[in-house]
């Protein structure tokens, strides 16, 4: 039959007259049970919250909003690369002199650094959740 093969939202469309699971050319004193395809109904569901939502075209994003995203990004990742190096370079120095020449050398070589080239520096690993 033509409707057993509707949309998936059987429960919330108002069912046509004389057609349906039930329905006959005999008077009838029941109302008949509505037919729900729950998978059906739990795949829209699930279709709406989830995949359209990430269907977010980028050009939706205000220009700002990128300028700023890419701005967190590169100063997060400026930060995670030179906390390794600094951690690395000063790791056997005593001397606060030689830490503060080695902290003014990273902090020069890292501030034109794009932020294609500090993923590559940390294989592509990002603190999300920190950023957020």
């Amino acid at each position: 039959p033509s409707w057993f093969f509707k949309a998936p939202n059987w429960c919330t469309e108002p069912e046509p007259a004389g057609r349906g699971p039930l329905s006959s050319a005999r008077a009838s004193n029941f109302t008949p049970a509505r037919l729900c395809n729950q998978h059906a109904l739990q795949r829209t569901d699930y279709r709406q919250r989830t995949l359209e939502s990430l269907q977010a075209a980028w050009w939706s994003w205000p220009k700002a909003h990128v300028k700023d995203l890419e701005e967190i990004l590169r100063a997060h990742l400026q930060e995670d690369v030179f906390r390794r190096r600094f951690k690395e370079a000063s790791a056997d120095m005593d001397s606060p002199a030689d830490k503060a020449q080695v902290f003014l050398k990273l902090c020069s070589d890292l501030q034109d650094r794009s932020i294609s080239s500090l993923l590559d520096e940390q294989n592509g690993v990002v603190d999300w959740l920190t950023i957020a």
